[in-house]
């Protein structure tokens, strides 16, 4: 196979076999490289003078869009936040990565970085212990829009009659506005650190907590009750 490139130990061959008087052509035929190839090694070996070996010029390469630094953030980024996408670390430094694409962004991380992407493994809707019990969900407009109910009906998922506007028959909202106030005075400047901060929050509270608040359910279900359907303390 005739190449263009040569490595250091054909060009001492090809200057060798000049040096012994082989023709250019043949010198081509055994290095197995085209004449011209031959011909400018010999040449750039002339200009140097006493027949030393030309070494191959530097191949500078593309110049890269992203500096060591902006690397450095962006690995980072993903470190601190392995599931965050290319789009998302280009929405959370703008400026910085105003003019680098998010196919570079995913070149850094997985050529530069070594830092490997992986795709959230899929899961079934639902498992064979939920699909044995009875689903709740109020009754805002994407819970009750015909492609849901229909989905329900498909899949034989019971659901609990629910009464409109009773936040307190449904523990879960003392659960959000736990969060809200936690949420205060948080870094919530950009939809990942809301993120970050939400999950830190879910993750810190505590089993117990929830726990207490399930057991409520009777002593609510009792107030409601009282109030002939009004407003409770809870």
């Amino acid at each position: 196979m005739v190449g263009t490139t040569t490595n250091i130990g054909e060009r001492a061959r090809i200057i060798a076999l000049r040096e012994e008087g082989v023709q250019i052509n043949e010198i081509a035929a055994r290095v197995g490289h085209h004449r011209a190839t031959v011909l400018r090694i010999l040449a750039a070996s002339r200009c140097i003078g006493n027949n030393q070996i030309p070494l191959p010029k530097p191949r500078l390469g593309k110049k890269k869009k992203t500096p060591e630094r902006t690397d450095t953030l962006i690995k980072r980024c993903v470190i601190k936040n392995p599931f965050i996408t290319s789009v998302e670390i280009k929405k959370e430094y703008p400026e910085l990565l105003r003019n680098v694409s998010e196919r570079t962004i995913r070149d850094r991380l997985h050529r530069d970085l070594k830092l490997r992407a992986h795709r959230a493994a899929r899961k079934p809707y639902l498992t064979k212990s939920m699909k044995n019990g009875i689903f709740l969900h109020d009754g805002a407009p994407p819970h009750k829009c015909k492609n849901v109910n229909q989905w329900l009906r498909e899949n034989n998922i019971p659901e609990i009659e629910w009464p409109g506007n009773s936040p307190d028959l449904n523990p879960i909202e003392n659960v959000w506005s736990l969060m809200k106030n936690e949420l205060k005075g948080k870094d919530t400047s950009t939809v990942i650190h809301l993120k970050e901060t939400v999950l830190q929050l879910w993750r810190g509270i505590d089993s117990s907590y929830f726990e207490k608040i399930a057991s409520s359910m009777p002593r609510r279900i009792q107030a409601v009750i009282n109030a002939h359907g009004d407003n409770t303390k809870y």
